[in-house]
Formats: structure tokens, C-alpha cells, sequence
């Protein structure tokens, strides 16, 4: 059993990587409200320079595991398509070893 569990709450998911290398355990982000406008489950923009594959849902980097929330808001033009809003609770459970 690991001495301790690192959350990031990192607004945008573009720093996965750098995470990882900080020993990030598991990573929280929102920032592209999960591509705002979603056509066949793709998002049309998501804001993000590097990372796209992370613009929303849980995913995995390495060994860290990350979630990136869509959020309930919009950015830009005030409009939501394909992507429902969401307020995620995340309980975390230390496991007996």
C-alpha cells in the first residue's frame, strides 16, 4: 500500500503529461465542456492545444488516471449540443492492504 495518493485539480487536461512526471495519482480538469457541441460523440472544439484525447470523461495517462469533467456552463457562444451538463461527485476509497 502506497504512504499517500496525490489528486491534481488542474483546470485544463493539457498537462497530463507534467503530472504524471510530478507523481499525480489521479488528475480532475474541466475546461473544454466536453467539446460544448458533439456530433457522433465527437466533440467540434475543445479548446486544447495538446491532450484532445482527454477532453472529457475518465482516461488514463501512464499509471495516473484522470477524469475531465464537461461541466454545466459554455464558453463562447451560449450553447450546448450533443453534450449534457454534469456535476460529478468523486469519493475517494483508501482499499485495505
Amino acid at each position: 500500500c502506497q504512504e499517500h495518493f496525490t489528486v491534481g485539480l488542474i483546470h485544463s487536461p493539457e498537462l497530463f503529461d507534467f503530472a504524471a512526471e510530478a507523481g499525480v495519482d489521479f488528475y480532475l480538469a474541466g475546461h473544454t465542456h466536453g467539446g460544448q457541441i458533439r456530433f457522433f460523440n465527437r466533440p467540434l472544439i475543445t479548446h486544447l492545444d495538446r491532450g484532445k484525447q482527454y477532453s472529457a470523461g475518465n482516461w488514463k495517462y501512464r499509471q495516473m488516471k484522470g477524469h475531465t469533467s464537461v461541466g454545466v456552463g459554455t464558453s463562447g457562444i451560449p450553447v450546448r449540443y450533443g453534450v449534457n451538463p454534469q456535476i460529478l461527485v468523486h469519493q475517494l476509497i483508501r482499499e485495505e492492504s
